[in-house]
């Protein structure tokens, strides 16, 4: 080890498994006992010896190899806990003197088995679809993963290639070719749970160009102008203020644009618009802003059951304004309805306006269904 860090003493250097391979023995009150009969008993002294020599700037990788079974949050989370909290399992076969820095320079990652979702039924590695779709199930699972490591996620599978000619492997589904082609939509999928912004804005762009980019916003470009029912509201759209703090004006405008939505000293409020979704889905939202004087436009999502009463608060997401063309500013967030919820609700939300100066108008709202070849898969 010493040779190792004597050539890169930063390297982040990755195990398929570390501690992780022996939590049975870290649950308990004495592992020695469990680790005299197994196969990787001596394992915990060897690390042990890695963190004596490991200096301050490298980091090392428990790539928990058993990642291939996990198959909920709630798994993948508990996992890293055993790995990296002071009272998991990986920290107990870790010797007192070494403890602090196990906690500061090993992390918590993840195998990752494609296998898994290829495989027939019957197979010891083997998950089944979800809502219909094993590709769904591969993207969720992923994206567990992802959320519960620290930074690394490695990816295996055994019966398929990425590139280059069709392995000779007759006894298995894949059969060594390609995996988009056993597993169409796979690449897609993998790029969803590594980065959800990038792989929705190529997504986007791509069916904006072939002309197949549904908006499932109603009246999105603003045009449509307040009605009898909604009064000074824009069509299809409802407003909010913090009745305590706030008394601004919501309101159509149809001097901005072709047409948006005004917002004038509010100190606390927002134009809210839904739409019906079922758990699973996911959605690409956009929309376009320009703030005046004191503004603070933030666009928010959150979630109704589909009796329209507010659920899984926790899991309300926020996304920025940044600037962009003019005096126009643009939001743009990617989110995965959670179980339990029956609509999606877009908030377009302001605050900080004091004055009638203080103004931020909305426009060009959009709102897409994404990675639908997945859900068919």
């Amino acid at each position: 080890m010493q040779a190792v860090t004597q050539e890169f003493p930063d390297t982040v250097l990755l195990a398929l498994w570390l501690n992780s391979i022996n939590f049975k023995a870290g649950r308990s009150t004495q592992p020695e006992s469990i680790l005299a009969s197994s196969g990787y008993g001596l394992l915990p002294a060897f690390i042990d010896g890695m963190l004596d020599a490991v200096p301050p700037g490298m980091i090392l990788v428990d790539g928990c190899e058993n990642g291939y079974y996990l198959d909920s949050a709630e798994a993948y989370l508990r996992a890293a806990r055993e790995m990296r909290s002071w009272h998991g399992a990986g920290v107990g076969l870790v010797s007192p003197q070494n403890r602090a820095k196990y906690r500061q320079q090993v992390q918590a990652g993840f195998g990752f088995y494609l296998d898994m979702y290829l495989n027939l039924e019957g197979n010891r590695y083997y998950f089944p679809p979800l809502n219909g779709s094993r590709l769904a199930r591969l993207q969720r699972n992923l994206g567990f993963a992802r959320d519960a490591a620290d930074q690394y996620v490695w990816i295996y599978g055994e019966q398929c290639r990425w590139w280059g000619p069709q392995r000779e492997l007759p006894n298995t589904v894949g059969k060594g070719r390609l995996w988009e082609e056993s597993m169409p939509g796979i690449t897609r999928a993998i790029a969803y749970a590594r980065d959800p912004l990038a792989a929705a804005k190529a997504e986007l762009a791509e069916l904006r160009k072939t002309g197949q980019l549904t908006n499932l916003a109603k009246n999105a470009d603003f045009r449509q102008a307040a009605s009898r029912q909604a009064g000074p509201l824009p069509a299809e759209f409802g407003a909010w203020q913090d009745e305590k703090t706030s008394a601004g004006t919501l309101a159509w405008d149809a001097e901005v644009g072709d047409g948006s939505g005004r917002a004038t000293k509010v100190k606390w409020g927002c134009f809210i618009q839904g739409l019906a979704v079922q758990p699973g889905e996911e959605y690409a939202i956009e929309v376009t802003c320009r703030p005046q004087g004191c503004s603070q436009p933030t666009l928010f999502i959150r979630w109704q059951t589909a009796e329209e009463r507010w659920t899984q608060e926790q899991l309300d997401q926020t996304f920025p304004f940044e600037s962009g063309k003019d005096d126009w500013q643009s939001a743009f967030g990617v989110v995965t309805v959670p179980e339990g919820v029956g609509r999606l609700i877009v908030l377009l939300s302001v605050t900080g306006q004091l004055t009638e100066d203080d103004a931020c108008w909305f426009d060009n709202l959009g709102v897409y269904r994404l990675n639908l070849e997945v859900v068919t898969k």
